[in-house]
């Protein structure tokens, strides 16, 4: 929800503040309340920002969600950990995260590296590689500084179920620089951050929470603003909450007489 709508919110609810007081005749509810509320509906209604996956090493990276780290997929040194041939143009690639290889010439110490037609280019550097985006938004981007006019982008993708797979994109070419941009696409569980979902009944039970503080509240305020209650009378349903022990207790009984009422007969 835009910032816009929530200074509206705002503005509307202080109109709602005055004509109440001129209703009630009551300045109970200060302008420093409202001042408060506002703020806090400015606060969690602000949209969320995007974060940055810090670089803890040649191929993982550090958010306040968790760790990524593509260490399992590193390669042995000498031949690369992938390898994609395009069907289209019969080029080939190679890739290997965390450990550079040097299995072509022209493509020592190599990240990634290309094959065409019969020679061999390189695609990007261990050293040269930085990470970008957020993994959160499913953006994440594996890129490699240009070597000699071809730079490298491999985006990232969280599959649970996969251990890895390499897919070459599309080559961009800037017209003016000749530059080339080659995109790539890794998929992997390597690249998924810890699951810190709510299970379903960790949801249930905020709700439940949420709607007890709304139905406490609004009680509240309708008690005292409207009919006037003091003390304890400013609980809603007070009877109900009074006998609330005793009804658990019955439940308990309940439930433990395999769910059937207690009868007393008196003999005649």
């Amino acid at each position: 929800m835009p910032i816009e709508m929530c200074a509206d919110f705002c503005s509307n609810f202080r109109t709602l503040y005055l004509m109440t007081n001129r209703t009630l005749g009551t300045s109970s509810v200060s302008m420093r309340h409202l001042f408060i509320l506002c703020l806090h509906f400015l606060i969690l209604l602000s949209p969320v920002r995007s974060e940055t996956c810090t670089m803890l090493g040649p191929c993982s990276c550090k958010t306040s969600k968790g760790t990524i780290d593509l260490t399992p997929l590193s390669g042995n040194g000498q031949v690369a950990k992938f390898t994609f041939t395009d069907t289209a143009s019969k080029d080939v690639y190679s890739f290997s995260p965390c450990v550079a290889f040097s299995e072509f010439t022209g493509c020592a110490d190599a990240a990634m590296c290309q094959l065409h037609d019969t020679g061999y280019y390189l695609l990007g550097k261990q050293d040269s590689m930085e990470f970008l985006g957020d993994p959160q938004a499913g953006s994440l981007v594996m890129h490699f500084l240009p070597q000699a006019q071809r730079e490298s982008r491999i985006a990232l993708h969280c599959s649970p179920g996969k251990e890895g797979e390499f897919i070459f994109i599309k080559e961009d070419q800037d017209p003016t620089t000749k530059q080339s941009t080659f995109q790539f696409s890794l998929t992997t569980k390597y690249a998924c951050l810890p699951d810190h979902s709510l299970s379903l009944g960790s949801v249930l039970c905020i709700i439940l929470l949420v709607l007890v503080i709304i139905y406490l509240v609004c009680g509240i305020l309708f008690l005292k603003f409207v009919r006037g209650a003091q003390g304890a009378e400013l609980i809603p349903n007070l009877d109900f909450w009074k006998d609330f022990p005793f009804l658990v207790r019955d439940g308990f009984y309940f439930v433990k007489n395999g769910c059937k009422e207690e009868s007393t007969y008196e003999k005649i």
